[in-house]
């Protein structure tokens, strides 16, 4: 009897696997495809499943700053090769990974490019950040990479929406419209490229105006030991990524597309730096081109916003980059007077070039602070050979800035322009303090800053910009110190009552 009755529920299980096999093969088959949003991301990969070449000569994978940098007609017309760029929107470095295999083992690819993009190389844990890489998931066949990379990933209980568009969207079961389209007009699309003509928004412009002289500083950190430990990671994605393309017999270079933050933020900055040592020492092909503003010519009108290319900007990095692959025996030029043309529309900037452009900005900037600052004025002695004879207050953007007005003639003791500021907070704005602050009673913050020297026509300025500590733009006080040539600040300062920082 016991026998008979295992023998019957051994036969249920077995047909309720099957039931649940089958049911998985026709959702996967048939509904998950219709659930599918019809947007620009699933667009690209039917476009390129359905390429009619074995082969691809160049593939671009990574982030939407790959997305919207490189674009493949500029490359096919140079080289009369087959190009598609796979770039998404967010996607992280272990998803690049997953998304490079998959297509390797469907075509022969004879040159991957990929972008490496700092900020994206960790693990997603915000749910927005988390259902941008549903764009790749959703396109990339089923596999134990691919479990085990949403195992790394997202919750057991999010598994079986990441699997299937069904379930994931099932609230639209009965209103979906299966003809729409979510693309956005204002985009200009290229296998895979996309990007607008679109140009940086005021506000950003107003922050990025310094961009030539702050991208002096890209690459120019030091590491820590703590900054090692934190980027140690980054190793086993690359090696990762070349252990994919060596076994797929595929050539591999990976690039840095070009944005603002990489040499603002310093801790980007020092991620970029890790990269680019890592890179070397393995003797593995890299270019940033963070570090080519000034040999691609780039400036603002060639940004849609502070992490991407236009399609001007988009065009003057493709051919940059269809000039290096050249020069390293990638690919030979096919139409030379195409290549010439794109070419001679990049316009270097030279040191001199940059020098002036640097002047003119501060200029700029020194006439924006005292035209809209808030001016103290009056004659003060820091010492017997540097009278002050104004100071104003300024900020936009949330970076402040103090222009200090000086006789031509008189200079700091120091060489290196070193000024010491303290601001007294009132105790109204002591919840706005930097957060390592606020736990406790103190209510004055402190600035050590290197002065730039400016002239304009007959007067000299010393400009002094402060690092952001704190959402505070009004002080009970705020005081001036110099450095003596020692280094120690001189007692003796100016001290002003209740300063504001006004635009």
């Amino acid at each position: 009897m016991k026998f008979l009755i295992y023998k019957k529920m051994k036969k249920l299980l077995f047909k309720s696997l099957i039931l649940i096999f089958i049911g998985f093969f026709l959702v996967d088959l048939i509904t998950d495809p219709l659930f599918k949003n019809n947007n620009n991301v699933n667009k690209v990969f039917k476009e390129l499943n359905k390429f009619d070449q074995d082969t691809l000569d160049i593939l671009f994978i990574g982030s939407s700053h790959s997305k919207s940098t490189f674009k493949p007609s500029i490359f096919d017309s140079v080289f009369n090769s087959n190009s598609f760029n796979i770039g998404t929107g967010g996607q992280r470095y272990m998803l690049t990974n997953l998304l490079l295999e998959d297509v390797l083992k469907k075509r022969k690819v004879e040159l991957a490019v990929i972008d490496l993009y700092p900020t994206l190389l960790s693990l997603p844990k915000e749910q927005n950040t988390k259902g941008f890489q549903l764009r790749v998931l959703d396109n990339v066949s089923f596999s134990l990479n691919k479990l085990a990379v949403i195992n790394e990933i997202y919750d057991f209980k999010e598994v079986p929406s990441v699997l299937s568009t069904t379930i994931r969207n099932h609230n639209k079961w009965y209103d979906v419209n299966f003809k729409r389209n979510d693309f956005n007009k204002s985009f200009t699309s290229d296998k895979g490229w996309l990007t607008s003509k679109k140009r940086m928004n005021k506000k950003n412009r107003e922050k990025y105006t310094n961009f030539l002289e702050q991208n002096r500083q890209f690459l120019n950190v030091e590491l820590t030991q703590l900054d090692l430990n934190k980027f140690a990671i980054y190793n086993s994605y690359i090696q990762e990524t070349v252990r994919i393309c060596e076994k797929y017999n595929t050539k591999f270079c990976f690039v840095s597309a070009p944005y603002f933050e990489s040499f603002y933020n310093k801790q980007i900055n020092k991620k970029h730096y890790y990269l680019k040592e890592l890179l070397e020492d393995k003797n593995i092909p890299f270019i940033d081109f963070n570090s080519k503003y000034n040999a691609i010519d780039l400036n603002l009108d060639d940004f849609k916003d502070r992490d991407h290319l236009n399609i001007k900007g988009s065009r003057k990095v493709s051919a940059f980059f269809a000039k290096y692959l050249s020069e390293k025996k990638y690919f030979e030029i096919k139409n030379q007077k195409y290549y010439n043309e794109i070419i001679e529309e990049i316009k270097p900037r030279n040191l001199d070039s940059v020098a002036r452009i640097i002047n003119k900005n501060r200029t700029i900037l020194i006439e924006q602070i005292v035209y809209k600052g808030n001016k103290v004025s009056g004659r003060h002695e820091l010492y017997s050979n540097l009278k002050l004879e104004g100071v104003f207050f300024y900020e936009t953007n949330n970076v402040k800035y103090i222009a200090i007005s000086k006789n031509r003639n008189e200079h700091l003791k120091t060489n290196d322009n070193m000024f010491l500021l303290r601001g007294e907070i009132f105790k109204s704005d002591f919840k706005n303090r930097p957060k390592n602050l606020l736990k406790t009673k103190k209510d004055k913050l402190l600035w050590s800053v290197k002065a730039d020297t400016i002239s304009i026509e007959d007067n000299d300025f010393y400009l002094l910009k402060l690092k952001n500590r704190g959402n505070i733009s009004s002080y009970k006080s705020f005081s001036i110190f110099t450095f003596d040539e020692k280094g120690d600040h001189l007692r003796k300062g100016y001290i002003m009552k209740n300063v504001s920082f006004i635009n």
